[in-house]
């Protein structure tokens, strides 16, 4: 299974190698400023991460994430397609049924960082409002991707986790572990074309 995370805000050469190590072969960074190809075929894709809703536009060449702040922006963001609309502890009480029927058709997807699973005293109602948000997303059909966020390598996560995370959270396979592939399909299929050559 080849794993992919989409946004991991460290690129030393030790989290890198660890990524590979965990089958990891494509990620989201926001330093990287165009689609490459590094070696041992892992591909590099540039994210940029937005919090301005009046600026935010997609991109053919950078994967945008956009965090909403307060619910009126979220909504307007989801009507946008092409983004990611990014959730963490922050920000995941936003992410309601009426949030999940707005994106519905739209092209574009839900991303949550899975950072603040690892901080304790937030790990419990922050799985709590995962569950929610994914299991309205999912039965909007809309993709959700599961991003590490990470920091340094400590804070990857392998994507044989992710499948155990995925059958507790929808109790079966494919839902979050292989959304990336639905969500370059739509915003840059040529990437998908690197990963098997």
């Amino acid at each position: 299974m080849i794993g992919a995370d989409l946004l991991i805000m460290d690129n030393s050469k030790e989290t890198l190698e660890t990524a590979l190590k965990m089958n990891i072969k494509l990620i989201g960074s926001p330093n990287a400023s165009i689609v490459k190809k590094i070696e041992n075929n892992l591909i590099l894709v540039p994210r940029k991460l937005e919090y301005d809703i009046d600026t935010l536009k997609p991109s053919r060449k950078t994967l945008i994430a956009y965090k909403p702040t307060n619910r009126a922006d979220a909504r307007r963001a989801g009507k946008i397609g092409n983004i990611a609309i990014l959730f963490d502890n922050d920000n995941i009480a936003l992410c309601d049924e009426k949030q999940a029927n707005i994106m519905r058709g739209k092209h574009n997807y839900i991303e949550i960082i899975l950072r603040d699973l690892l901080i304790d005293d937030r790990s419990n109602k922050y799985i709590r409002n995962m569950i929610r948000c994914i299991r309205y997303a999912y039965r909007s059909g809309i993709p959700i991707l599961l991003s590490s966020g990470a920091k340094n390598r400590w804070e990857l996560w392998h994507p044989k986790t992710l499948v155990i995370i995925e059958k507790l959270f929808i109790g079966r396979r494919g839902i979050l572990t292989l959304s990336w592939i639905e969500v370059f399909r739509k915003w840059n299929p040529s990437i998908l074309s690197k990963l098997s050559s």
